[in-house]
């Protein structure tokens, strides 16, 4: 029987919270889940990131290596999950993505558990939309939520940039679970 990771993944310092909730084999590494949290947050994988223990400044624990960094980061591709999440050990991590707009998740493992079928990943549930990838860390997000309300014009005077064009039909309240399930489930 194939075993496999039930991960949550919320979005810190958002409110009403964002999340969502996986599987993803145990035999997968830091890289995978990164990629699965891309994924099912709809962003593109065009930053850095790195998952760590505690806070900004904790223990890394894996990531995206970088030669300007000066401490070198393990890199996420060699790190198995089973490595940090076995059964005596922490059941939750911070993720940290884009380093400039900041975005701090807590990764926390619910469980493990074992199911007759095969599959890479699958996505079982979330709430809300995540904000637009580049949107400005999290005052741009509030921001981004305040246009796509009507409460703000979201045109900028000092650029002309309309942030409701840039947006599009991003909704912070909307989440498809069944359109988002089509994509992210291997």
């Amino acid at each position: 029987m194939p075993d496999y990771f039930e991960f949550e993944v919320s979005l810190l310092h958002a409110n009403p919270r964002i999340w969502r909730r996986f599987l993803l084999r145990k035999a997968a590494t830091f890289f995978d889940l990164h990629k699965a949290i891309q994924d099912v947050c709809g962003w593109e994988n065009c930053h850095l990131f790195e998952f760590c223990i505690g806070d900004r400044r904790g223990e890394t624990i894996a990531g995206m290596p970088d030669e300007e960094i000066d401490e070198p980061v393990p890199d996420a591709k060699n790190v198995k999950l089973a490595a940090f999440f076995e059964p005596s050990g922490p059941d939750r991590c911070l993720y940290l993505y884009d380093f400039g707009d900041g975005w701090e998740h807590d990764v926390q493992l619910r469980g493990a558990v074992s199911l007759d079928e095969s599959f890479r990943r699958r996505l079982v549930a979330g709430q809300r939309a995540f904000p637009p990838e580049d949107c400005g860390s999290y005052p741009g997000y509030e921001r981004c939520v305040r246009v796509a309300r009507g409460e703000e014009s979201g045109v900028d005077e000092l650029d002309g940039v309309d942030l409701k064009r840039w947006m599009g039909d991003w909704n912070p309240e909307f989440f498809d679970l069944k359109a988002v399930k089509k994509s992210f489930d291997r």
